[in-house]
């Protein structure tokens, strides 16, 4: 097996997430806010607690992020109809239109110009290799355990009162 040092990954992650916090700001949203919107699907919708594990935020802060998005008209919450304990979150119609101007902005500016610099054989390679890291990368994320306050945070709360 070949060795990839880690920094050429953990460099490829920086410029990507650098990437998406400038794009997230062109279009007036928090990072968090960004994932958020670009973790849901373009149609249909995912439980609240599916979207909490998704992106390691517990669900007490993913709850205010996502009443922000829904004020600006970004998203809606459905109750599930057989559970009605349980909830989905949906991309409105708006949401919708901006996700796609995202990605098709992400797309542009990003992503075709990097694979422009590939011969057609290391584009179809990177292709593969990317796939199989984002199958990895989801059973990792599935397995793991749901993100919780840190003890620091907690405390902080007691002693405030909270």
């Amino acid at each position: 097996m070949i060795h990839i040092p880690p920094y050429l990954i953990s460099s490829l992650l920086t410029h990507l997430i650098t990437l998406r916090i400038t794009l997230a700001h062109d279009h007036s949203l928090g990072l968090r806010s960004f994932l958020i919107l670009c973790s849901l699907p373009a149609q249909g919708q995912v439980s609240f607690k599916e979207l909490s594990h998704l992106l390691a935020v517990p669900k007490s802060a993913l709850t205010g992020l996502i009443d922000h998005l829904q004020e600006k008209g970004l998203v809606e919450r459905r109750q599930d109809q057989q559970d009605r304990r349980r909830w989905f979150i949906a991309l409105t119609q708006r949401g919708q239109r901006i996700t796609q101007k995202i990605r098709e902005e992400e797309e542009a500016k990003v992503i075709r110009p990097v694979l422009q610099q590939l011969a057609e054989t290391e584009a179809e390679a990177f292709l593969k290799v990317t796939e199989a890291l984002q199958r990895e990368l989801a059973v990792i994320l599935l397995e793991r355990k749901p993100a919780r306050r840190s003890r620091v945070s907690k405390l902080a709360n007691r002693k405030k009162g909270g």
